[in-house]
């Protein structure tokens, strides 16, 4: 444990880390390019559109959560 509290992983626990990461990253990459599928098959109907760019909006900024970014 380090002076500030916090605690050292060793490199296998980095390695867990990242892969969760790259996991989190693909499902949300994966969401957002079926949104955009939907969003253009029924841009007739602008509710829907809504709907999707509203979920689209909430994967961003899990994105960027997962990324350590900010959204």
């Amino acid at each position: 444990m380090l002076k500030d509290g916090s605690k050292v992983i060793g490199s296998r626990g980095a390695m867990m880390v990242n892969q969760h990461m790259d996991e989190g990253a693909h499902i949300a990459l994966e969401i957002l390019a079926n949104l955009i599928y939907l969003t253009k098959r029924e841009s007739e109907d602008s509710q829907k559109v809504v709907g999707y760019m509203t979920t689209a909006e909430e994967q961003v900024s899990r994105l960027a959560a997962t990324l350590g970014l900010k959204s």
